[in-house]
């Protein structure tokens, strides 16, 4: 599994008692750091989108994610008409750590699932 290098460290807790519970088996955790932030770059855009407070117009032009809802919709949809195995969800909640540890075991679980 691969996640940006500042989530490895939740994304791991998060899995270990989902691997310790039988539910996940045993994954390794890679995690990607981003290029070292200097005093002339830009600001984080992904923060301006994802975190309130940074840029309010950024934060609602993206709360609830309707391009990535739509394309991962439709993914799902051309998928299922294949006959290929797919499961898709939506729920209202943030781009934050809380559904990241509930849903990700129980996406990575399913995933990886014996046949």
């Amino acid at each position: 599994m691969l996640a940006d290098g500042e989530s490895a460290r939740g994304f791991a807790w998060s899995l270990e008692s989902a691997i310790l519970a039988g539910t996940v088996p045993p994954v390794l955790v890679v995690g990607v750091h981003n290029a070292a932030v200097t005093a002339r770059s830009r600001s984080d855009l992904r923060a301006q989108e994802y975190l309130p407070g940074h840029n309010r117009r950024r934060f609602d032009a993206h709360l609830l994610e309707p391009g990535f809802r739509q394309a991962t919709r439709r993914w799902a949809e051309r998928l299922q008409r294949a006959g290929l195995p797919c499961r898709h969800e939506e729920w209202i909640g943030g781009h934050d750590n809380l559904w990241w540890e509930r849903q990700f075991p129980i996406a990575l679980g399913w995933l990886l699932a014996p046949s």
